[in-house]
């Protein structure tokens, strides 16, 4: 699956990247996250984001916007002086969003849509060490909603809400009220695009 998204991306990219209709660009970003549905509360898993995109004007005021993103999210529970106990969660994801951008004024986009996520690895450990919980699903269906500010021309700064929209790990059997209704997905991020 990663195969072939990423060899789809590279075969339309440098057309889209050189239609006059298209625009084309890269971005960075940081990430909070958290996983609902692992009893741990607080987006304290800090993780990296980067990829390219492309944008086509369907109308007046809308924007069509196909990004392909590496991007690292989990789950973290930190030690404090009260509980001595460690948990953390890695997840790293290439990920696709598909968006519907409004361009609300020339300076704010508003934005919109699914994303679609391949598994690349995960790692989970607590105070004792690293272990191997029940299997993470290969792949990961979300939503993004998100604000975008035009710092000029080339370059914007954005907010990006996502959640996942089915488990990234359902709730096996003698995991409950561990992962009673399955793990899910969510994240909050800061990032600035550039528009080649």
């Amino acid at each position: 699956m990663v195969k072939k998204i990423s060899v789809l991306f590279l075969l339309f990219f440098p057309g889209l990247v050189f239609a006059q209709s298209f625009n084309a660009g890269a971005r960075i970003g940081i990430i909070a996250s958290q996983v609902d549905g692992d009893t741990y509360e607080g987006f304290n898993k800090p993780g990296l984001t980067f990829g390219v995109y492309v944008s086509r004007k369907i109308s007046d005021p809308f924007s069509m916007q196909f990004e392909m993103n590496f991007i690292q999210k989990g789950s973290r529970k930190p030690v404090d002086e009260f509980n001595r106990t460690y948990y953390l969660m890695r997840l790293s994801y290439i990920e696709v969003p598909l968006m519907i951008q409004w361009h609300a004024s020339k300076s704010i986009d508003i934005f919109a849509g699914p994303s679609f996520g391949v598994l690349l690895n995960s790692y989970e450990e607590t105070e004792a060490g690293e272990f191997t919980g029940p299997e993470f699903e290969k792949y990961e269906v979300a939503g993004r909603i998100g604000l975008g500010y035009k710092l000029s021309e080339q370059w914007t700064v954005d907010a990006r809400y996502s959640i996942s929209l089915a488990t990234i790990r359902p709730s096996p059997a003698g995991y409950t009220p561990f992962m009673e209704n399955g793990q899910y997905n969510r994240l909050i991020e800061i990032g600035f695009s550039y528009q080649f």
